[in-house]
């Protein structure tokens, strides 16, 4: 169905204030809606906050950096997000470190002068011979996958032991997911982290092989037909790699020549562009109502969101939901007259509801559902699989995680920093636990040797990454105690010398990291959504066909 055809004239409420949020209500205005964005906090942005110290050091509270994924993020960012000052990553600094043996290990020694492929076989020392030997020899590996009632359900441990040895995946692909999601490659699905390969894997006897001829491609629209004469789960086969909107040649040649592949971020940090999207969602016509809480939801009967073929009000002008909203605890002094009676609404009613939140907070949006489905009641719409639903979002695992930002003078740090930081997996803790070489940390980036301004003349910045789901206990460890941890493996690593200390401490705790690549929870999720008449999911992780809103939306519900 069209979009434009449908939102044009309708209220639409978006819960949630962070880069998706903001952007899906931008979405939303463009195509004619009336939309109010509803944020927990007093100030949009999510968890990207930036903020420089008195000593000159920029400290990011959430994502310090990404990368433009296709030309019509290049577009929208141009429009709306600031993107004439994104700013790219040095080119000088590209190596990728992973710490294992009490050493920082370069994956592509050469800087960016081999492919990857060639760095790690010939010139890195982060696998040993046998674990090359094993590599190399993939393509000889009969297939021997494991018998699971659904081939999604195969995590990247497995998958990647089974095909490249158990080197790769506990060292190397372990460090990786350890820095990206904070978890271990034994939670995390192959499928739904890289689809590519996965597919690959299905329709060829080598992963290798699949990817050199093709096989891996993902094609966009793919029927359930095709799928199954290929062997391939239907929602891992349905890859949409359209954009979200229609990008001219101009766009595309500008995003292949500058920004294809690369990380970037801005001079004052990522704030920047949350503050340039929420302008632009005041200046469109949107409302930001910030320091709200979304108590409740109910969805009346008989009155349709507005999907195709569905029924009108009962009423002229009567909306399908009703919301129950209420203030936060963020401090309200200072806020004008006018914001403060808006403040004191206690209900709100829309055509239809954008939920751009975590999904941890999904079902407290319902409270006046029953504890069954099986118990009636009058206000909201019903199903098995709208419980369903509640109770994947309630078993959906976050990893905690805390960061520090440490600067240090130039005089103290005794490690080139050319890359891009070090990360490390879970057998390297295991071996600082067994009283062996090794360290606790997640990873460290090297923030002042990737983007400029990001530290005084002089000096350098660094920020470790503590926590994570398999180390869930750091989250209440002392500040005192998590700067103890960071400067003991960083003095380990050689990164900086015995008797350095920081000039410049920050610590806080990032929200818990949602592990969307979790077969545990995405394979039911993705059947209850299926089975809900009134609730469309425009995205979900980058491996499934949909039709996003927002160029970076990572999980929204749609109403």
């Amino acid at each position: 169905f069209s979009y434009r055809s449908m939102l044009r004239g309708r209220s639409v409420a978006v819960i949630g204030g962070g880069v998706s949020g903001l952007s899906a209500a931008i979405r939303l205005l463009e195509k004619g809606a009336s939309v109010t964005l509803l944020e927990r906090s007093s100030t949009a942005g999510g968890v990207i906050a930036s903020s420089r110290s008195d000593e000159g050091f920029l400290h990011e509270k959430g994502a310090n950096s990404f990368i433009v994924k296709s030309p019509a993020v290049l577009r929208f960012l141009s429009e709306h997000g600031q993107g004439g000052s994104l700013m790219l990553a040095s080119t000088l600094n590209q190596k990728r470190f992973i710490g294992r043996g009490g050493r920082l290990r370069a994956l592509n020694p050469s800087n960016g002068g081999a492919s990857p492929a060639v760095d790690l076989l010939f010139y890195s020392d982060a696998l040993s011979a046998v674990g090359k030997m094993r590599l190399l020899a993939e393509p000889l590996v009969l297939s021997n996958r494991p018998q699971l009632d659904d081939p999604r359900k195969e995590s990247i441990e497995s998958f990647l032991t089974r095909r490249f040895g158990r080197e790769l995946a506990s060292e190397v692909a372990g460090a990786f997911l350890a820095g990206i999601f904070a978890t271990t490659p034994d939670r995390l699905g192959m499928a739904y982290v890289f689809p590519d390969a996965y597919m690959a894997g299905l329709r060829s006897r080598s992963v290798v092989r699949g990817m050199v001829s093709g096989k891996g491609k993902r094609r966009p629209g793919m029927s359930f037909e095709e799928a199954e004469a290929e062997k391939l789960p239907e929602e891992v086969s349905r890859v949409s790699l359209s954009s979200t909107s229609y990008v001219s040649e101009e766009w595309r040649k500008e995003w292949h020549k500058t920004y294809r592949g690369k990380s970037v971020s801005y001079f004052d940090g990522m704030q920047v562009m949350t503050s340039s999207l929420a302008e632009a969602v005041g200046k469109m016509g949107g409302k930001i109502r910030l320091g709200m809480n979304v108590t409740g939801i109910q969805r009346r009967k008989g009155v349709n969101s507005g999907r195709k073929g569905g029924k009108k009000g009962k009423k002229e002008g009567e909306k399908a939901f009703v919301m129950s909203i209420s203030p936060s605890s963020e401090d309200t002094i200072g806020a004008s007259r006018e914001d403060q009676a808006e403040r004191k609404t206690k209900r709100l009613e829309v055509d239809n509801i954008v939920i751009a939140s975590s999904l941890k907070d999904v079902p407290e949006m319902f409270p006046s559902l029953p504890s069954s489905p099986s118990v009636p009641s009058s206000s909201v719409t019903l199903s098995p699989s709208l419980h369903s639903l509640l109770a994947s979002c309630k078993k959906w695992p976050y990893a905690p995680l805390r960061t520090l930002g440490l600067g240090f003078a130039s005089s103290h740090v005794t490690h080139p920093l050319d890359g891009f930081g070090f990360l490390c997996s879970n057998e390297e803790r295991k071996r600082k636990e067994r009283g062996e070489k090794g360290a606790s940390v997640l990873g460290a980036l090297f923030n002042s040797s990737i983007y400029e301004g990001r530290a005084p003349t002089g000096h350098h910045l660094l920020t470790t990454f503590h926590g994570g789901e398999g180390r869930p206990e750091a989250v209440d460890m002392t500040s005192t105690e998590v700067l103890n941890e960071a400067m003991d493996d960083l003095r380990n690593y050689g990164i900086v010398a015995r008797g350095a200390e920081p000039v410049s401490v920050q610590l806080r705790s990032s929200p818990f990291a949602p592990l969307f690549a979790s077969p545990l929870v995405c394979c039911p999720l993705l059947c209850h959504l299926s089975l809900l008449p009134f609730l469309h999911f425009l995205r979900f992780p980058s491996s499934f066909s949909t039709r996003p809103l927002s160029p970076f939306i990572s999980s929204v519900f749609f109403f």
